[in-house]
């Protein structure tokens, strides 16, 4: 199902395909025939309208954007410049029985190289191949041109008969559908990275705690190196010794007499017998 949309709407937006020609050369009736799969007489090609097409490619739908433009706009025009940077692809379209259609694609090319130097993907496109007996281009001259022009396929169809209506659009097809899943590819890998850099961000914090952590165990580490704790195998410890006479004169002699052996009260008794003294 194609569906309409005002094109003074999506000027502003982007759109796959952009198909221009000369009035009365086809393109509306080509463009309608591709949607609908009919034969649709009595169009105005006055009006430019944007249609959708869901197209299956791979198994796979995808929605397709069309232009049908107006070849009563100036090429120089804001609308049409802003319609040749805004397109992906562009159809141009010519009648086998009008020459001046065909000789003004070749204008147009260079005019639109001018907005946009490097040239969008193309394709040329020569309907009203049923009129045979009024053929003004040979399909060698038109093929020789889409070859010069560097365009990617050169189709001859008839919307009257519904000859090479899909061949026409399938090269753009294709281009539009493999470079929206490449996008499409693209912007899940963004998405995944991005959420992979802010798991990371979540976790800092944990890893920063634990890092806090380890530091207090390495200085409590580096004291007990510093004041370490040994027996001796009496009840006297070893060590805490060392650490005070650092500090001062005064509490490395008061340590060493905290931790001299009293003398019993016989010993004492014997002391005083022999005539000596001592301070304890």
């Amino acid at each position: 199902m194609s569906q309409w949309i005002d094109s003074l709407k999506v000027l502003s937006n982007k759109y796959d395909i952009c198909v221009l020609g000369e009035e009365n050369c086809g393109k509306s009736s080509l463009i309608l025939h591709y949607l609908h799969n009919k034969f649709i007489e009595g169009l105005d090609s006055s009006i430019e309208d944007l249609y959708t097409k869901p197209v299956s490619l791979g198994g796979i739908y995808h929605e397709i954007t069309i232009l049908d433009t107006t070849s009563l706009s100036d090429s120089y025009s804001t609308s049409r410049r802003t319609q040749i940077l805004n397109t992906s692809t562009i159809l141009f379209i010519y009648a086998i029985n009008n020459h001046e259609s065909f000789t003004a694609i070749e204008d147009t090319i260079e005019r639109i190289q001018h907005i946009r130097p490097q040239l969008p993907p193309m394709v040329i496109v020569a309907t009203k191949c049923d009129l045979e007996g009024q053929r003004q281009v040979s399909y060698e001259e038109g093929q020789e041109f889409a070859e010069r022009a560097g365009a990617i396929a050169f189709v001859e169809c008839s919307s009257l008969l519904g000859i090479g209506i899909s061949e026409a659009f399938q090269p753009l097809v294709k281009y539009v559908v493999d470079r929206k899943i490449e996008e499409q590819k693209q912007d899940d890998k963004s998405q995944s990275q991005q959420v992979a850099d802010a798991s990371e961000i979540e976790e800092t914090p944990e890893v920063v705690g634990q890092g806090k952590s380890s530091g207090n165990d390495i200085l409590e580490q580096e004291k007990s190196n510093v004041n370490p704790t040994k027996s001796d195998g009496s009840n006297n410890t070893v060590g805490a010794d060392k650490t005070l006479t650092n500090k001062s004169e005064g509490s490395d002699v008061k340590v060493r007499k905290i931790n001299r052996d009293i003398p019993s009260q016989a010993k004492k008794e014997e002391i005083a017998k022999s005539g000596c003294c001592t301070i304890i």
